[in-house]
């Protein structure tokens, strides 16, 4: 009885398992053949092997490649561990422990498509659930619209507790409880002169980093002008370090951004201008409070923190001649509340505090602040420039305009105010021995034409 009995239960092992095995080629037939019919006659879909373990609800697709019109993707392994069938069939929800992309690459072109609006229809689900999504070692290789380059060594994301519910009436369609985004070596060409990059991006628990943020020259000083199509500067910037402590995203039915502080450290940047070639065209250019009003999303950021940083400004405007140049050194700059939402049904004044070296040789101080619910878009800039040698004042003046100046500024105060429409102010400068002279083509001096001996 006994050798019987354990027969019995061997035999119903057996059964299991081998029901459990037609079930898994069963599945993985369908599934093959559902794929090779649907995306195989288009090539938009190929894999070298598809596993499936229908009892534990695991899939898998090794060495697959789809291909959505000249955009290829491609990937060692596309996996689905732990799909809820009771879920699916009983409450149609689709609920999945985790979702893994392994070793994957994005190739191709970008094609601007003309969007056609789709009418809404009903799903076949109430509800997604995954809880856990992970792409791991994802690498972008792609031109852009404007073929321009654009390329990532290395994506590696990881979602917790991804929902997607049907319909959603907030501006993020899904919800999840954490996210970590870590990106390694990006960099996209913007313009035929000029590229962006950075080293490293990491997000995770609200928290950015960003190591060595560049925008970087592609064509010479020389000949950048030749490649623009109207007058324009070349940029180059270098930032070591962005910190942000606290990055959250409300999901609301219009996206909000909240940040609490962002840090800025050893930033290096400058701009060239060639006057020679093209013409200026004529731009009008908002002030900054109505740009903020006119983002399409909502923004809060409560605090700006810039250190060691340095702007060099340079303008060339005759042909072999020498670019004049104007630099502000060791700046620290203090931006608070730079926002276009309301704080307790009001809005908050965004002020600007600025301390740096012009020229690396005198102190010069800015408080500027403006409002940005201010439909007038005022705003009030006031500060100090103190000890100025002529140098400091030459390197632009003489050859930009042909003019030099002799003597010192002891003291420069001055306080802008204006709109959108008009500017005003007054200045109160101080100065020892200051002269303008007027010079020939050949930097002789021709005639004293100011000759300052009086505080204004």
């Amino acid at each position: 009885m006994k050798n019987k009995l354990q027969a019995k239960i061997l035999v119903f092992l057996l059964s299991i398992i081998l029901g459990c095995k037609i079930l898994d080629m069963y599945a993985t037939h369908k599934i093959d053949t559902y794929l090779k019919t649907n995306f195989g006659k288009t090539n938009a879909l190929e894999y070298d092997e598809i596993e499936i373990n229908f009892l534990l609800g695991n899939a898998a697709l090794k060495q697959c490649k789809a291909i959505q019109d000249s955009v290829t993707f491609e990937s060692e392994k596309v996996e689905i561990n732990n799909f809820s069938f009771y879920q699916y069939f009983i409450n149609n929800k689709i609920k999945i422990e985790s979702f893994t992309v392994e070793n994957s690459k994005i190739t191709g072109k970008i094609i601007d498509k003309k969007k056609e609006e789709k009418k809404p229809s009903k799903s076949w689900y109430e509800k997604v659930n995954i809880e856990e999504i992970a792409f791991k070692n994802l690498n972008i290789n792609l031109t852009k619209q404007n073929n321009f380059p654009l390329s990532i060594d290395r994506i590696d994301v990881n979602l917790k507790d991804f929902t997607l519910d049907n319909p959603s009436t907030t501006s993020i369609p899904f919800e999840y409880s954490a996210l970590k985004i870590t990106i390694k070596k990006f960099k996209s060409q913007f313009s035929k002169v000029q590229a962006v990059g950075f080293s490293n991006f990491t997000f995770e628990n609200e928290k950015i980093q960003v190591d060595s943020l560049e925008i970087i020259p592609l064509k010479s000083r020389e000949n950048y002008i030749y490649h623009v199509p109207y007058e324009k500067d070349l940029l180059t910037l270098y930032i070591k370090k962005i910190t942000v402590p606290s990055f959250k995203i409300h999901n609301k039915k219009r996206l909000f951004f909240e940040l609490d502080t962002i840090f800025i450290d050893q930033g290096d940047f400058n701009v060239y201008g060639d006057r020679v070639v093209l013409e200026h065209p004529y731009q009008r250019k908002d002030l900054y409070s109505k740009s903020m009003r006119n983002l399409p999303f909502d923004i809060d950021i409560h605090k700006i923190n810039i250190q060691d940083t340095q702007i060099v400004y340079e303008e060339l405007t005759k042909k072999n001649g020498t670019p004049g140049l104007i630099s502000f050194n060791s700046i620290h700059a203090e931006i608070n509340d730079l926002t276009n939402v309301e704080r307790e049904n009001k809005f908050p004044r965004t002020v600007i505090h600025i301390d740096s070296r012009f020229m690396n040789t005198s102190d010069l101080k800015i408080d500027w602040s403006f409002k940005t619910d201010n439909l007038n878009d005022e705003f009030t800039i006031r500060g100090s420039l103190l000890n100025v040698p002529k140098e400091s004042i030459n390197s632009f003046m003489r050859p930009t305009t042909n003019v030099e100046v002799e003597g010192r500024i002891n003291q420069l105060f001055f306080n802008l105010y204006g709109n959108d429409d008009v500017s005003n102010g007054d200045f109160e400068i101080d100065f020892d021995n200051f002269k303008i002279n007027l010079l020939e083509d050949g930097n002789e001096k021709k005639s004293t034409f100011l000759d300052f001996k009086f505080i204004y």
